[in-house]
């Protein structure tokens, strides 16, 4: 490797020992102020002024600590034949499978 090449490879390392030594600085800085942050969050859950703050900052501690609600989905697929159907047609089935849809979901 001629030494403009080794120049090059070695200023990008160096700039990438930096980042990550910046990187670390921040994280130990918030780490020393996490349970102070912690603090503030739970006296607002406990007396904010607002109901809205109240379940914010009450939901954002349940997440932390692992109570975060489940979030679900649900797919369903239909095998519908297609083929040769006119707009009008086509229009019909979307209509029809919408409203299956909306009922299953509604009803369980």
């Amino acid at each position: 490797m001629d030494e403009e090449n080794k120049q090059s490879a070695i200023i990008p390392l160096e700039a990438m020992s930096l980042a990550l030594k910046r990187k670390a600085r921040v994280i130990e800085y918030l780490e020393e102020k996490s349970e102070d942050m912690a603090s503030v969050v739970y006296n607002l859950a406990k007396g904010a002024d607002t109901d809205s703050v109240k379940l914010a900052a009450a939901k954002d501690i349940l997440d932390r600590a692992g109570f975060k609600p489940v979030e679900k989905s649900q797919s369903v697929n239909f095998d519908i034949d297609l083929k040769g159907k006119t707009s009008p047609e086509l229009e019909e089935i979307r209509i029809k499978y919408e409203e299956e849809m909306r009922q299953k979901f509604l009803n369980g």
